[in-house]
Formats: structure tokens, C-alpha cells, sequence
């Protein structure tokens, strides 16, 4: 079945952090009342276990049935998805850097169920923590903490001049963000969500250009776009027990570990696939993004053992 893709209106591309603007992807900010649309390729959505892609310079978010590699729904006109966190319950959160807001789709995503709003910033990525919603922002060194019915809690400041990326939390509420500072990579814990930020250096001077965090069996895997690999660091966070080096990926952005813990689904913006890989490294399948030419960013399952 062929879909109708929406071709959103050209405008001047922002200088968003995630990922440079391809000539005539940039969209246009939709307001907090507008629904996405989801567009049905065929099949539902059914399998227990589903992944989630979000792909900015389409503005589309892919679903897919387990391994399938073809996407069984597509939601369109989602303004530059960037990075996504999905709670126990498969609610999906999604950040809108040049929407300046948070959308939220609840099973089976075909509507958009809540909007939370950042204000003037520009939110790159979310992640779901205990009692709090965490959002970096890209264009100052802030991270917006909300409260699930969406206030505004309080605004974190990370270290002057750095640019947040990405972020994730522990089952604990310790918030941790990466980011970059003039090009050199800058990693942080706010304890409980609150206070000045802690800064990881050992941890950020291993890795050359950050990509996602995850928190996975009482450890912090941080992704490398550079060097193609997920480290693997215990606190005190000062030496890493382990590397993940991703055979043959090529721009791996954002991660998630399976709920078995047994496979890594990585968003590859540069293959323009999502790649599944074992623990050692090996990719073991790939789902398809439903338009060629994407900027893929993030990459969940509706399950998880972490919050």
C-alpha cells in the first residue's frame, strides 16, 4: 500500500543541534490544539513488543511490529521529532525542538493525547524519571524539569555555554545529560532532578561527539557518534566496564536496550536505518525507514525494565 506523505512548507531551517536542515524539510511550529495525523500502511499495530523511530527531516514518526521491518503506522506532521522516552504504560513522549513543545501519544497513536510546552526553548530530547519530566534544550545549557500534568517545575543549569543534547534517568530520579561545549563533549548528573550539575569528566573525556544515554542494569551507556560505540559506565562513573563498538553503523544517534536485554536498537541517522545489534556489537536485522533521506534520531521500545 502506498502512503500519502506530507510534504511540509519550505521556511528558513533553524540551527538546531540534532542534526543540520535538508533543503526543504524544515517545517513550519504547529499550535498546541493542532493533531498529528497517523497514516495506517497496512497491518496494526499488535505485536507486544513495538519500536518507536522518530526521523526530523521527514517529520515523521515510525511504529513497527517487533522485528517487521516495515513500519506498521506512520504519525505525520510531527515538526522535527528529536528524541523520544516511552513509559511503562507505552505512552510515548516525544520532543518538538522548532515546536518548542513535548507531544504525547498514548496506544494505539493516533492521536496526540497531551502537549506539554517549553516556552521559548527548544526541547531535543525527554526522559520519563520518577516524579518529573527531564527536557534539554538546545539552544541554551538548561534542562526544563515538568511535572507529568505538564508544569513547569523549575529550569537546571548545566555548565556555561553548553549546548544539551540528550538525557536519561535512574530508577533513583538522577537525571543525566550530555552535551557539547565548543565542540568538546561536556556529561552531568543533577541529583534527584534538582541542584547544581555534578560534572562526569572522565566519562566525557572518553567520549568525542555524544549521542544518547540510557540507564541500563545499574549502569549509564552513553552512545559515540564518532568512535561507534555505547560505553558502559558504573558510578562513580570513572572508568568504563565495558565498550559496545556497532559493526558497520555509520551515525549512530540515540539507543535503547530490549526489555530482555539482549539487543540494542540504535537510530542510525547515517545508514538511514535502525539497526538492531546483539550485545557484542553485531547487527542481527535493521527496520526500514518508510521515507528514504531521513535524519533519524530517537529510537524506543513501548517496554522497558528502567523508568
Amino acid at each position: 500500500m502506498r502512503l500519502f506523505r506530507f510534504v511540509p512548507p519550505a521556511s528558513t531551517c533553524a540551527a538546531l543541534a540534532l542534526a543540520a536542515c535538508s533543503a526543504g524539510t524544515a517545517v513550519t511550529p504547529i499550535a498546541a490544539s493542532s493533531r498529528a495525523v497517523a497514516v495506517q500502511p497496512g497491518g496494526n499495530c499488535i505485536n507486544p513488543l513495538l519500536e518507536f523511530v522518530s526521523d526530523k527531516a521527514a517529520g515523521e514518526i515510525y511504529v513497527y511490529n517487533g522485528t517487521s521491518a516495515n513500519a506498521c503506522l506512520v504519525i505525520s506532521h510531527v515538526p522535527q521529532p528529536g528524541g523520544m522516552d516511552v513509559n511503562s504504560a507505552g505512552t510515548m513522549y516525544v520532543a518538538s525542538a522548532s515546536a518548542h513543545r513535548i507531544f504525547v501519544y498514548k496506544a494505539p497513536y493516533t492521536a496526540l493525547s497531551q502537549t506539554i510546552v517549553d516556552g521559548v526553548k527548544l526541547p531535543g530530547d525527554v526522559a520519563l524519571c520518577k516524579g518529573f519530566i527531564a527536557a534539554t534544550n538546545l539552544t541554551t545549557n538548561t534542562v526544563t524539569i515538568f511535572s507529568y500534568a505538564g508544569a513547569t517545575l523549575r529550569v537546571l543549569n548545566a555548565p556555561p555555554g553548553v549546548q544539551e543534547l540528550y538525557a536519561t534517568c535512574d530508577p533513583a530520579g538522577n537525571l543525566f545529560t550530555d552535551g557539547t561545549i565548543g565542540g568538546v563533549t561536556n556529561v552531568v548528573e543533577f541529583k534527584n532532578g534538582i541542584g547544581a550539575a555534578i560534572p562526569l569528566n572522565s566519562l566525557a573525556a572518553a567520549i568525542a561527539k555524544p549521542g544518547g544515554l540510557e540507564w541500563e542494569n545499574g549502569r549509564l551507556w552513553v552512545d559515540d557518534q564518532t568512535s561507534l560505540s555505547i560505553s558502559i559506565w558504573p558510578a562513580p562513573f570513572t572508568a568504563a566496564s565495558a565498550v559496545i563498538h556497532l559493526a558497520g553503523a555509520v551515525d549512530p544517534v540515540k539507543f535503547e536496550v530490549s526489555p530482555s536485554d539482549a539487543t540494542i536498537l540504535s537510530a542510525d541517522s547515517g545508514l538511514d536505518r535502525t539497526v538492531f545489534y546483539n550485545l557484542s556489537g553485531t547487527p542481527i536485522g535493521a527496520l526500514n525507514p518508510f521515507t528514504a533521506g531521513g535524519t533519524l534520531i530517537g529510537a524506543n521500545y513501548n517496554k522497558d525494565d528502567s523508568p
